[in-house]
């Protein structure tokens, strides 16, 4: 089963309604594959010859988030979205604080120190973020 058919397999779980508005957003963030913001999900759907209001985008986003279909991240000057912890590998991410931009990390240095922690609790999710500035600001 595609990356696609699966989220779209999730929100019928969800009983969300699947519109060509929702379609058309999700198809975007699955086909960036990296976090990404509304103004740019808007415009790509212009690109597309497409219209969805600005608005109705972060609506949707939105509302994906609180079904837990996405994930926020708020950016040095908007808040980006990716698809949840059950639809990607594990990974962190570096935030340029020039551009704004947000790129994955592939590698978790974290474990170690959630094994180191096991008398204190049971760890069940982690967050790493690294901010400076990207190779293309540099």
């Amino acid at each position: 089963m595609t990356l696609e058919a699966r989220v779209f397999a999730y929100l019928r779980t969800k009983n969300i309604r699947i519109t060509r508005h929702i379609q058309t957003v999700l198809s975007i963030i699955v086909a960036k594959n990296t976090p990404i913001d509304a103004k740019t999900i808007h415009k790509r759907v212009i690109s597309q010859d497409q219209f969805i209001d600005l608005s109705t985008i972060h609506r949707i986003l939105d509302r994906l988030h609180r079904i837990e279909l996405l994930e926020a991240l708020y950016g040095e000057r908007s808040k980006f979205y990716e698809l949840s912890s059950q639809f990607l590998p594990h990974h962190h991410h570096f935030t340029c604080i020039e551009c704004g931009e947000i790129i994955d990390i592939d590698i978790c240095m974290i474990n170690p120190i959630i094994e180191s922690i096991s008398n204190v609790g049971t760890p069940l999710s982690h967050s790493f973020e690294i901010k400076g500035i990207c190779n293309n600001c540099k």
